[in-house]
This record gives structure tokens, C-alpha cells and sequence, in this order.
């Protein structure tokens, strides 16, 4: 994690630690500069959109088929973590991960420290 702000140089640099399941959701855990543990989770939302069409049109002449198929898939998708520690601090983690695995986000305690993360 990268410090952002004067509060966050000041406090120090958190480690994160998060198990990628491929499902979207899954453990986070966080340990504080202090030692303070705070735990919780991610959740990244996967979106997308898959639709198909198929239609006949039959006359006194002839008869003619139309069929088609579209799938759009975002290549960015919204990541979240949220984690609170046992003595009183939270982290909240808002940012986006592609495709690939692979994103990053802006992590704020409630004490305003403010860091980047990538992953």
C-alpha cells in the first residue's frame, strides 16, 4: 500500500493480505503499522451482459431465418474491502480489477489515512 496523504505517512504502511477465490468474494485481512489486525472481506462485482435473438419470417414466397448472438463483457469491474480492526479502526477500500485479476484502489481508515493499493 502507498501513502496518499500526510496522516497515512505519518501512521505508517498496513499490509494486506486477501485470498482470490475466483467467486468474487473472499477474506481480507489487514494489519495496521501498530499492530492492530482488523478483518473482513472484498467483494468484486463481475458484470456483464449475454443476450441472443432468433426469428422466421415466412411469405408466399419464401421463408429466411435470422439469428444472432452478442456478449459484452466489462473490462473494468467495482472492488470493495471493508475490514475493522479491535481497536476501533476501519479501512474501506473502493476502486476497480479487470479482467485478468489484476486492479487497484484507494483505502481510507477512519482516521482519514489514505492509501493506494494494487493488486
Amino acid at each position: 500500500m502507498i501513502p496518499l496523504n500526510d496522516v497515512a505517512s505519518a501512521s505508517g504502511v498496513p499490509t494486506l493480505r486477501m485470498s482470490l477465490y475466483g467467486t468474487g468474494y473472499g477474506p481480507a485481512t489487514v494489519t495496521m503499522p501498530n499492530g492492530e489486525v482488523l478483518t473482513g472481506s472484498y467483494r468484486l462485482a463481475v458484470g456483464g451482459a449475454v443476450s441472443a435473438g432468433f426469428a422466421t419470417v415466412s411469405g408466399p414466397g419464401a421463408t429466411a431465418s435470422v439469428n444472432g448472438a452478442v456478449a459484452t463483457i466489462p473490462t473494468q469491474n467495482p472492488f470493495t474491502i471493508q475490514a475493522v480492526g479491535n481497536r476501533g479502526t476501519t479501512l474501506i477500500c473502493q476502486g476497480s480489477a479487470g479482467g485478468m485479476g489484476h486492479g487497484d484502489a484507494v483505502c481510507t481508515t477512519n482516521t482519514r489515512a489514505q492509501y493506494q493499493m494494487m493488486f
